[in-house]
């Protein structure tokens, strides 16, 4: 570390003059390198001010020359600070082509970065002599460093519109080769896949509930499907409830034994045996859990991020295909649960910003991601229980950045509650039930209800048969005319 101390950090003098002498020369050029640059990717602090003086006439709408720079410089008792109007003379005269301004941004922001790369080594070496802090803890620090080295860089703020033609038109070759029924990510029920297209990278799904509607259990099967397809990995952030049980859960799905079967003493040999055939199908999958509680978004992206290289190293390694060794969706249980990056006294405020950041975790991993929603209790107060978009908890913003939302409705669950049956029936094997996924906000596509089976005793959905579907409607609709 001593070494590294006595050297002189990374730096181009040379790009940092001809960038600032190329925008007094040329209005195309403050343009373009104001959308790139900002005063800290300078090394030299005259450079800085000089920078942040051409910055403050941009805001003040005044021309950047020679003229408004030694005014301006002087006004604020600084011309002489930055070398006096000889330096700024010098600094347009050395200028090698004003049209190049631009590169010469990009080597000044590229050797900013790599003054910010050797900060947060310096950090993360003061982390990994800290004695007071956990391996996980130091690890976790170090990705986070590293991540918001990247997340600082300012991106090119346009692209000229055939960049982006382009990329339709790749989209809309491979929908032509593609054997699939749909272009996004299939949820393995036929019915959603009509109705949502399937989920595209980049997408903020809500699945939103009340208790005991089965939303965990459905996006749980959404991961099993998708991963038995080997179309990529799964990442689930399970904050309401240990690893452990979510895996009971998913082996209850595979192998038709109830839950509260495997939670009591004398299992029959036969369940034994399900639960082991189940077990080893279940570890098979590319499914990975994280039950770390008090996450937040950017969390989150670090432990993707970790775990892609980890999926990458795996194809090196011939053990996964490339195709499976990508990540392919990101599930989260439950946004409410997450933590603000900023700690903030108003609830309705920290929920928004979580919705915000798993918005851009989506855009930043290019992967769907689905996180699950509590509902208020207004839902319950309603004659007719079906969730809406209004009952969000806490924050409308969770609709403003979703790209779908879509709800769980039980109709039997209710019924069974109102005659005064309590929830004793889910525990019944025997016991299945039509559930109703409504999705009430769609931006890209249309709105619906897909009808699927569920099974509460398995925490199972299934696909129904036409003439089920049919059935239920035709009941639905007995039952509103007897109201009337």
């Amino acid at each position: 570390m001593a070494d590294l101390q006595d050297r002189v950090p990374p730096h181009n003098e040379e790009a940092e003059m001809a960038v600032l002498g190329a925008m007094m020369l040329s209005a195309t050029a403050v343009q373009e390198v104001s959308q790139v640059l900002e005063p800290h990717h300078f090394y030299l602090p005259v450079h800085q001010e000089i920078y942040s003086t051409m910055i403050e006439l941009v805001r003040r709408r005044m021309t950047v020359d020679l003229v408004t720079m030694r005014d301006t410089l002087m006004s604020n008792g600084r011309l002489e600070d930055i070398g006096g109007v000889s330096y700024l003379v010098r600094l347009v005269d050395d200028v090698p082509s004003a049209a190049s301004a631009v590169d010469y941004a990009r080597i000044v922001r590229d050797r900013s970065k790599l003054r910010r790369l050797l900060e947060a080594s310096a950090e993360i070496h003061k982390v990994v002599f800290d004695p007071n802090s956990s391996i996980d803890k130091k690890v976790e620090t170090a990705e986070k460093l590293v991540y918001d080295l990247k997340a600082g860089d300012r991106a090119d703020y346009f692209q000229p519109l055939s960049m982006f033609a382009n990329r339709f038109f790749d989209g809309i070759e491979a929908l032509m080769s593609s054997t699939g029924a749909v272009a996004g990510l299939t949820t393995g029920y036929p019915d959603m896949d009509r109705l949502t297209t399937g989920f595209s990278p980049g997408d903020l799904v809500i699945l939103a509930a009340r208790p005991a509607m089965g939303k965990t259990s459905l996006v749980m099967n959404f991961a099993m499907n998708i991963a038995r397809t080997g179309n990529g990995a799964v990442a689930v952030f399970n904050l309401e409830m240990p690893g452990e049980q979510l895996v009971q859960r998913l082996i209850s799905m595979l192998s038709t034994v109830p839950i509260e079967d495997m939670r009591r003493t004398g299992l029959s040999t036969e369940s034994y045996d399900k639960i082991i055939v189940a077990a080893e199908q279940l570890v098979s999958l590319p499914i990975f859990i994280d039950d770390t509680s008090q996450l937040s978004a950017l969390d989150m992206i670090a432990r993707c991020r970790r775990l892609q290289m980890d999926l990458d190293d795996r194809v090196r390694r011939d053990e996964l295909d490339p195709q499976g060794g990508r990540l392919a969706l990101v599930i989260v249980d439950c946004l409410q649960l997450m933590r603000a990056q900023r700690g903030s006294d108003n609830r309705v405020q920290e929920v928004s910003e979580i919705a915000r950041g798993l918005k851009l975790m989506a855009r930043e991993l290019r992967v769907p991601v689905i996180a699950l929603s509590q509902l208020s209790r207004e839902v319950e107060k309603r004659p007719n229980k079906r969730p809406q978009l209004s009952d969000l908890r806490e924050s409308g913003s969770i609709e403003a950045d979703a790209d779908l939302v879509a709800f769980i409705y039980r109709d039997e669950y209710y019924r069974q509650k109102e005659e005064g049956g309590g929830e004793d029936f889910q525990e019944n094997p025997e016991h299945t039930e039509v559930s109703e996924i409504i999705v009430g906000k769609h931006r890209n596509g249309a709105t619906g209800t897909v009808l699927l089976g569920f099974q509460p005793s398995l925490t199972r959905f299934w696909s129904l048969a036409n003439e089920d579907k049919e059935d239920y409607w035709r009941s639905k609709r007995r039952q509103n005319f007897a109201d009337d």
